[in-house]
């Protein structure tokens, strides 16, 4: 709309077409009930009116026009939607996906300096979140932490994190560092704010939303960037530019140091990605001391669930024999420097086929929950405990009532009272 053709026929048309593309994506987008875009989309609408006094005379007016009429048609079709419903105080306050953000980016920073250098992996963002630090009452795993500055910087370290916010805010005051003279063509200045304009929706957005997951916004994300480039390249004042790069960069290390800042440990438990797939839990309040167990666990999901981490975390909360657990990352391969690393291992279900594995050499203590039957390749010199939860699946309702002893292993049978994870027995 803002090249304007010359011919009036062909003004009204184009006029007409941007009023009638615009009037159904702002119906689309309103009808996503999805907060964060719709704020982005307003945002922008906001900033466009504003760089559109810098266009020409001749476009001025109806740039201006277009803007508050897109804003108010924002409005209107947020009210048609409900989106209005979600945005009261007791709303946001009891709303899910509101208190769920919230969870998340207090953990963020921790979470971006697990691995600060070479970050976590790429998709580990929102599975490292799920396992350790989410709330208990929320039992899915997450496949982001919903903000794409926070997940780039945790799954590939600080730099890129860095790097993301500074091309984000660099580009939100692009339109500031070009020449805004009679010589600049000024339909080619239209189109640079149009692109401009669309990559402040893509940054303000992805600050709730992870736009980086979804391709076909990454393309539109990356021809609009191609279009600013050529534009600064084509009509940016030298010292201008310089300027926009020097605030950009500081910018960029103020959030990176903010989120230092904010890094924060648990009270209870610490959590710290380790070498080998594993994460090691460390007891926060307990002393370092050389001779506290920190037994390697090897995890069954279908003995403790997708969310396997949160229920180890409860278990180190409550334990008071050990200091840590060091845990192997079911998706990988287990490596016999890993199974082996530490003096006591805990296998849970069906991971007990790691005992032929066990090193008696390099493991004094064994202790194996929920197997299905007691295992009969425990090796000679290590002290094994097997516990056979009977009442309860999981164990978690359990008391021990038998003792006996096979193949040189303790092994336990339990009832139907107490706890597999309270602490009070041998072991954990």
């Amino acid at each position: 709309m803002l090249a304007f053709p010359e011919r009036r026929a062909l003004r009204r048309i184009t006029y007409g077409v941007s009023w009638g593309i615009s009037g159904l994506l702002l119906v689309l987008l309103a009808m996503t009930q999805s907060r964060g875009p719709i704020a982005a989309a307003g945002f922008s609408f906001a900033i466009g009116w504003w760089y559109a006094g810098r266009l020409a005379p001749s476009q001025r007016a109806l740039a201006r026009q277009w803007f508050v009429g897109a804003f108010i048609g924002l409005v209107l079709a947020c009210s048609i939607a409900g989106v209005g419903t979600r945005l009261r105080p007791g709303t946001l306050v009891d709303d899910g996906s509101v208190r769920n953000r919230l969870a998340i980016w207090r953990a963020a920073p921790e979470l971006l300096f697990q691995r600060p250098i070479t970050g976590l992996g790429c998709g580990e963002s929102g599975y490292f979140y799920s396992q350790w630090y989410q709330p208990p009452a929320t039992d899915y795993l997450y496949r982001g932490v919903l903000n794409s500055y926070f997940e780039v910087g945790i799954e590939y370290g600080i730099g890129a994190f860095a790097g993301a916010i500074g091309v984000a805010a660099f580009f939100a005051i692009a339109w500031l560092l070009i020449r805004h003279d009679s010589a600049t063509n000024a339909k080619l200045r239209g189109a640079f704010l149009a692109a401009s304009l669309s990559l402040l929706v893509y940054a303000v957005g992805s600050v709730t939303s992870v736009f980086t997951s979804y391709g076909s916004l990454s393309w539109f994300a990356l021809i609009d960037l191609a279009a600013c480039v050529a534009a600064l390249c084509r009509w940016g004042v030298p010292s201008a530019l310089w300027r926009g790069l020097g605030v950009t960069v500081l910018f960029a290390c103020a959030c990176t140091f903010g989120a230092r800042y904010a890094t924060r440990q648990t009270p209870e438990v610490t959590v710290r990605a380790s070498r080998g797939q594993t994460v090691e839990l460390r007891r926060t309040q307990t002393p370092q001391q050389a001779g506290v167990e920190v037994p390697t666990v090897v995890v069954d999901r279908e003995v403790l669930g997708e969310t396997y981490g949160q229920t180890l975390r409860r278990l180190l909360e409550h334990s008071s024999s050990v200091g840590g657990l060091k845990v192997a990352d079911p998706r990988f391969p287990l490596s016999d420097e890993t199974l082996n690393s530490q003096p006591a291992v805990v296998l849970f279900g069906r991971a007990s086929r790691f005992l032929r594995r066990i090193a008696a050499s390099r493991v004094r203590r064994v202790l194996v929950i929920h197997p299905g039957t007691p295992p009969c390749e425990i090796a000679e010199g290590i002290a094994a405990e097997v516990w056979l939860p009977n009442a309860d699946e999981y164990g978690v309702a359990a008391a021990w009532r038998t003792w006996a002893a096979q193949n040189g292993a303790v092994v336990r049978e339990t009832g139907a009272e107490g706890q597999i994870f309270d602490g009070s027995g041998v072991g954990l």
